[in-house]
Order: structure tokens, then sequence, then C-alpha cells
């Protein structure tokens, strides 16, 4: 992987998370289950109302307070919408973010994200976001195809868990926690929490774990 900070330029609140928007193309995903190249898009996370849940995976039986998803498109598909129609479409980095000391990276990202309070606001960013900063040193993984998360759910993801947890502090994860799925304005104060998918069946999927 290689991922250039400088191409992570804007966020976004869209009522269901929080994503931060590359662009550029140069920030890239090779190697590993993957034929060919996938660019990153964009990543954006899940997280719970408490420290026991948020996580769209689980380990072991665990689901951790958080997740964050990478998301990267194959460059052979013009556009989004044509990737999503192939199972080679898509590739998505997850990483299980749980409750400890606070993280250094991810300072930049809450401070990103207490920006975007409401559904609707978008703000721009200067200087980028470290996303190797927010990685696991560990690089074990476990691979599958699947699908995505959230509506059309496509069958169109080669997933990639790291299985190593990031510990991020009960502050930084309070900043998503305090965002909202309503716009501005809005009489009624809804939290956005809780923006995460229960753990489907396996379905015959099959699971590998590839070592660092």
């Amino acid at each position: 992987m290689n991922y250039v900070a400088a191409e992570v330029t804007s966020a976004s609140n869209n009522g269901h998370s929080v994503t931060f928007h590359l662009t550029g193309g140069k920030s890239v995903l090779t190697g590993g289950p993957l034929t060919g190249e996938y660019k990153l898009l964009q990543f954006h996370f899940h997280w719970g109302s408490t420290n026991g849940q948020g996580s769209e995976h689980t380990l072991d039986g665990k689901q951790f307070a958080a997740e964050l998803h990478l998301v990267h498109q194959n460059v052979k598909y013009e556009s989004f919408a044509e990737a999503i129609k192939h199972q080679d479409g898509l590739s998505v980095i997850g990483v299980f973010l749980d409750v400890g000391n606070a993280h250094k990276a991810f300072e930049s990202v809450t401070k990103v994200v207490s920006q975007v309070p409401n559904a609707g606001d978008s703000a721009q960013i200067t200087g980028g976001i470290d996303i190797m900063g927010l990685l696991p040193a560990r690089k074990t993984y476990i691979h599958y195809l699947g699908s995505l998360t959230t509506p059309t759910l496509n069958e169109c993801v080669y997933w990639i868990s790291l299985v190593t947890p990031v510990a991020i502090s009960e502050a930084q994860i309070g900043a998503f926690r305090n965002t909202m799925h309503t716009g501005k304005g809005a009489t009624a104060v809804e939290k956005l929490v809780d923006n995460w998918r229960p753990v489907q069946n396996l379905a015959g999927r099959k699971l590998q774990i590839c070592q660092d």
C-alpha cells in the first residue's frame, strides 16, 4: 500500500458516517489477494453508542467500539458505479478501533470530525491526513470475498480485515458520537451512533488469514 497524505482534501457528514475524500489517484493498494491496482477513494468510520459495539466485523466473537474502512476502486473500471457491478470492483481494508490511550495520528481525524457535526456538513482539509499512521504496525489480515455493508449491498468487495486493533481514547471516539444524523437547525437532536451493520452469516464464504 502507498497512501499520500496530501490527497485527503475534504470530509463530509452524510447522515450515516463521516467520510474523508481523496483526490489525485496516487494512493493505491496492490498485492496480497488482489490482482491489479486499486486506488483509494475515501475512508469512513462505523461506531457504537458504547465501547462494546460499533465494528462491523468481530474477532473471536469480540466486537470493537469502532471500525475504519478504507474503500478502494479497481483502476480497470472507469467509475465507482461500474466497479460495483463486478466481484473484483472494490477492495476495502477494515481496521478495528478499541478504546485505550490517545492516538496521535487520530488527532487530525477527530479535529476534522468536529468540523462536520451535522448531516450535510462538509469541510476542506489543509495538509492532508497521515493515513498510514491510522493503521496498526502489524498488518496480519483476514481476507474474504464479500459485499458492501450499506445499500445496495453489491457482492463486489475484496475484504481485507486487519486483526490487530488500534487504540484511540474515549475523547477521540467521543468526537464521532457527538455528530448528528440530522441537518443543521433540526428541531430533534438525533445523535449519529450505532451506524454499523450486524455481523452476517458466512453463507459459504471462505476466510483466509495472511500473516504479516
